[in-house]
């Protein structure tokens, strides 16, 4: 998921994270945390498509 959103391409939100949802109905478990996980990946994969690109992620150093 990390190289589609570098790359600016649309992310599988529904095969990676819904398919999780679903099941969690299925078997009425609670899962709160990936419900939130699943807006926010909605909400980037939206704005992505909106703004026509991707997020560059760059490695910071740690500072002495």
């Amino acid at each position: 998921m990390l190289q589609d959103v570098e790359a600016g391409r649309s992310l599988e939100t529904e095969a990676l994270i819904g398919s999780i949802l679903e099941m969690a109905k299925l078997t009425n478990t609670a899962a709160p945390a990936i419900e939130a996980v699943y807006a926010l990946v909605k909400l980037l994969n939206k704005v992505m498509l909106l703004e026509g690109g991707g997020v560059k992620v760059e490695k910071t150093s740690k500072a002495a």
